[in-house]
């Protein structure tokens, strides 16, 4: 079957980063989903793993080379099992009917199943066999059109599934017609099959203990190489790149060491062999392996050199003229965002941005497009701007270019409150010039995305609708989908379409994470927890996903688990923002607040020259319970000059001045927020507070019941802890018990609600009752450990 046009387009140039593991959850999933079904891209991605394999069979795994798994090197016992497995495939060929051969797997060893059956496939054909290779979903259809096909037909199943699922496929198949091998990656267990099958299993994966010890053999074997000078350094600047995984073009190498490429050639073409050129392209040099590279780069570089201003001369240097050196930068500075070293990336494009603008200017609309969207994601977006107009002069109805310009702008206008109107409707423009073109779901979905943010929610449901419209079961599409109605209180359609979107693709991180945080969002913590777990099963790396659980357990008090999951989350992406703004709100409700401050200041530095709001509000929030009053009113009053109208300002502004005790001023701030929004309940919670200070106790009461009458779930249980710390204070314990007791009951192991119920019910004297709920949280407290 074949693809549209332009998402072929789009997903050929994905594939080598999609082969490489080098895409975001999304894209991916995309990648996948079109692989599904359309064959010419298919047959194109089998032909670069192909050349993949072939170029990894010259690496060691032991070795950090990034490939798919133990397979990849050249180790006896499994060029053993791929000649076994490739002999039993032809002996079922020989023979009458339909015939299973089985490779058993983890689902973490899914990549070195695969290569493990690329291997076979490579075997039969050396042997003139010609073998089909599908998707798990495509199988029933290539059945169907192979039946008139000479037997036997060798059919390879790519992808993990368990046996079970089998069971429906099974059926379509007819051992009296025509002889079929298929061979089948699985997961573990017990299915029963109905054809003659043989199983075999992978290889072991090395230990962490022997790769260590074959790394650090080898690094000594190639420091005792180094004795010439010239190889010592162009070897320096090879490793520098192979760390990140980038090929470094000889020519630059060449130019950074002084000498001559024919001197170069001369060099890396002799023993000792530590730099090797790549089969596909000679002109590009690596390292036996990026995990070598890494562990050698920091005995090469003489210590009076700084590492980051090695990189600065090494792009200095790059030629504009030649095309692998350009990509070279750009895919070196791709790489350093991707492995969360953001900051060291925009510091390098801030101190190189002449040498830069002079190799972006030379590239191609593709590299163009890349340009941009990197620098859209360093939120230097004046820069992205201009590289964005570029490309539009060489290519003005390029698709891409139109697409990433156009979220680029949309993320602009979120980011930047002084050129919001301008940029978003520069986007809406960009928007509206693809579509006249072609329907595209990407199209609505990032329009609809940016109306989202920019709280246009109607106009946002429609562009969602149209995408859906023209792809009804695009997972990413109803997560997507499903993760606006969520922003905009519409929980239960929201839980709707990203429910479609699991049943659609079982194997989505993205929409099990999302399911997470909304179940959370709803209080339904248990569900929620299986999502996560869910999610990190598939993907152990998803940072995202160990930064929604960590939020959900902070907004229950569960101190301890949640700084664990947060720190998981930085140990992937140590610069992730979200896990960062929630570390540090950790610390600030624990009272740690040079942690806190110390988050802060790396956020703020990520973030520049753009200053988030919310991470502004949460800063002056945290002075002020640190009691540093002089900072905090600092930090209030520039968020307040850059978002005048942003009620949460003044509202968080006011609270921290009634906790200083100046009535009169957080009078003040509590009232302007209350003209700009009195319906958010965190706002309506805080004037009750006021109130209550200034003793018009029943005007709060009337506004606590009003809200709880309009708010949901967390919302719900902080105005009933609210209003029960004020009931307490002005003495009435039997109403702010009962309101604890609703709070009690809508989360019974939040440990905010618990903590406050046990000191209520003591200053009752209820003695026997206020152990139980304390024991209660101790349990959860050992529970977490």
């Amino acid at each position: 079957m074949k693809g549209n046009r332009n998402d072929c387009h789009l997903c050929r140039d994905k594939l080598q980063r999609f082969i490489d593991g080098n895409l975001s959850e999304q894209e991916m999933g995309w990648v996948e989903e079109h692989l599904s079904i359309c064959d010419e891209c298919f047959s194109l991605y089998f032909d670069m793993v192909e050349r993949k394999v072939v170029e990894e069979e010259r690496e060691l795994y032991l070795l950090g080379r990034s490939v798919m798994g133990p397979v990849s090197a050249p180790n006896p016992k499994v060029e053993e099992q791929v000649d076994k497995i490739s002999l039993k495939l032809l002996e079922f060929g020989e023979e009458r009917g339909v015939s299973l051969v089985l490779i058993e797997a983890e689902p973490e060893q899914e990549r070195e199943a695969l290569l493990m059956q690329l291997k076979v496939i490579g075997r039969l054909k050396e042997w003139g066999v010609e073998p089909i290779l599908c998707s798990f979903e495509r199988l029933p259809e290539v059945l169907s059109e192979s039946a008139d096909l000479p037997s036997p037909i060798y059919i390879f199943v790519q992808g993990l599934a368990p046996l079970s699922q089998l069971e429906e496929v099974f059926g379509t198949l007819n051992a009296e017609d025509r002889s079929l091998i298929a061979l089948l990656i699985v997961e573990r267990g017990e299915a029963p099959l109905p054809f003659r099958s043989s199983l075999f299993t992978l290889p072991f994966r090395p230990s962490k203990e022997i790769t260590e010890s074959y790394i650090n053999e080898e690094i000594k074997s190639q420091k005792e190489k180094l004795s010439d000078p010239s190889l010592k350094e162009a070897f320096k600047y090879v490793c520098l790149l192979d760390t990140w995984g980038v090929s470094s073009p000889l020519s630059l190498v060449a130019r950074l060491t002084g000498m001559s490429e024919e001197k170069m050639e001369n060099i890396i073409d002799v023993p000792p062999r530590l730099i090797f050129r790549r089969d596909d392209d000679p002109s590009l040099l690596t390292t036996k392996g990026s995990l070598m590279a890494r562990k050698l780069l920091y005995s090469l570089i003489p210590e009076e050199d700084n590492i980051p201003e090695v990189y600065i001369k090494l792009i200095r240097t790059v030629s504009e003229d030649r095309p692998e050196e350009r990509c070279c930068v750009l895919t070196l500075l791709q790489r350093w965002m991707e492995e969360g070293r953001c900051s060291w990336a925009k510091r390098t494009v801030m101190e190189t941005q002449e040498d830069l603008k002079r190799i972006w200017r030379s590239g191609t609309p593709q590299e163009i497009l890349f340009w941009g969207k990197l620098l859209g994601e360093m939120k230097l977006f004046k820069r992205g701007e201009k590289i964005f107009e570029h490309g539009l002069d060489l290519d003005p109805e390029n698709p891409f270019i139109l697409h990433a310009y156009a979220k680029m702008l949309g993320d602009w206008a979120v980011a930047d409150e002084s050129v919001r109107s301008e940029k978003a409707e520069r986007a809406r423009e960009l928007f509206k010039r693809i579509i006249r073109r072609e329907d595209n779901i990407y199209t609505y979905q990032a329009w609809g995305h940016m109306e989202s943010e920019l709280g246009n929610y109607n106009e946002a449901e429609r562009l969602f609708e149209e995408a859906l419209r023209i792809d009804p079961d695009n997972p990413f599409l109803l997560v997507a989908y499903g993760e606006m109605r969520a922003d905009s209180w519409d929980y239960e359609e929201a839980e709707s379409l990203i429910r479609k979107a699991i049943s659609v693709d079982p194997q989505n991180v993205y929409a099990h994470t999302t399911y997470g945080d909304l179940l959370a969002r709803m209080l339904r913590f248990s569900e929620a927890e299986e999502q996560f777990r869910k999610a990190v099963k598939i993907d152990p790396r998803s940072f995202v996903t160990y930064n929604a659980w960590g939020v959900m357990l902070i907004r229950r008090g569960h101190w301890r688990k949640a700084e664990e999951l947060l720190k998981m989350a930085l140990s992937i992406h140590p610069e992730n923002v979200q896990s960062l703004h929630a570390l540090a709100e950790l610390f600030t409700e624990e009272g740690r607040y040079e942690k806190a401050r110390a988050r802060f200041q790396m956020i703020s530095k990520l973030e520049e020259p753009y200053i988030n709001i919310r991470t502004l509000v949460a800063m002056a929030v945290m002075e002020g319970k640190a009691e540093n009053y002089g900072r905090a009113e600092e930090l209030f009053s520039q968020a307040r000059n850059l978002s005048p109208q942003n009620a949460y300002v003044f509202a968080a502004w006011g609270e921290m001045l009634l906790r200083k005790g100046d009535l009169d001023e957080a009078k003040r701030k509590i009232d302007e927020a209350w003209d700009i929004d009195y319906k958010t309940p965190a706002i309506r919670n805080i004037r009750c507070k006021l109130l209550a200070a200034m003793e018009r106790l029943e005007e709060a009461r009337a506004i606590f019941k009003t809200t709880a009458r309009r708010a949901r779930y967390l919302d719900l249980i902080i105005t009933y802890n609210t209003w029960a710390d004020i009931e307490e204070r002005a003495g009435d314990l039997e109403r702010a018990e009962e309101l604890r007791r609703r709070a009690y009951e809508m989360d019974p192991e939040n440990t905010y609600t618990l903590e406050a119920y046990s000191r209520l019910l003591e200053r009752k004297r209820e003695l026997e009752k206020a152990r139980e709920y304390v024991k209660t949280i101790r349990g959860l407290c050992d529970k977490e450990g």
